[in-house]
């Protein structure tokens, strides 16, 4: 949390955020250098590119200082060789594939059509229209470049950590200091984010297609 690495601007606070965070105790400098991307992330708004940057160095440098020991290269070892099989990435890459051309706009469309039928038979307020398959259809191929972009900030490790702990810490150091035992762990995430960006856009463009806000919209994508 930003406000448990803001604390490294006081040392007396050195020793207890770190153990808050499971992490050996913070030199000065480090901690310094915690503080002013902490303190300069704070300024932009939540979810934006500026503010996830900053985040992302923040807790890249925590990562260099969680303790990684044999046992851990060891479960990325054993962990890699698991998903090591070529099979793995093609189910990975077509159920994402399949979700989001082929569930998810058939979903769209039987919702769309039952709520047509409902306020129709019993005069309720539409919520869902067939209208909005093909829109997001459209985005979902418009986006691709989006998708792109994202898998391969994936594949660098430059997207934020949702809710870091010690364990996505470690796998940070790894990806770094180990880089061929997070090889498939990585191509997995670059694929899962291409789809969920694209889904997310295009769910965003269907709901805008039928009035609503593009604010709202995002968040419901």
């Amino acid at each position: 949390e930003l406000s448990n690495l803001g604390a490294f601007n006081d040392k007396k606070y050195y020793d207890l955020v770190a153990k808050r965070l499971n992490i050996p105790n913070i030199t000065e400098k480090r901690a310094q250098e915690l503080f002013r991307l902490t303190q300069e992330a704070q300024k932009y708004p939540e979810g934006s590119q500026e503010r996830n940057l900053m985040t992302t160095k923040a807790l890249n440098i925590l990562a260099e200082e969680a303790p990684l020991g044999f046992m851990d290269v060891l479960d990325a070892y054993r962990y890699q060789n698991i998903l090591s099989g070529p099979r793995s990435n093609e189910r990975n890459f077509f159920w994402n594939d399949a979700t989001a051309s082929f569930f998810i706009p058939t979903r769209m469309f039987f919702e769309a059509t039952l709520d047509l039928l409902k306020a129709g038979i019993f005069g309720q307020q539409r919520r869902t229209y067939i209208s909005q398959v093909p829109v997001y259809l459209k985005e979902l191929f418009n986006s691709i470049p989006a998708g792109s972009q994202q898998a391969v900030r994936a594949w660098k490790g430059e997207l934020p950590m949702e809710n870091p702990d010690l364990t996505q810490l470690k796998f940070a150091r790894l990806r770094k200091e180990y880089p061929k035992l997070t090889l498939v762990t990585r191509m997995l995430e670059s694929a899962d984010q291409f789809f969920q960006t694209m889904i997310s856009r295009a769910y965003s463009a269907s709901y805008q297609s039928v009035g609503m806000g593009k604010t709202e919209a995002d968040e419901l994508g």
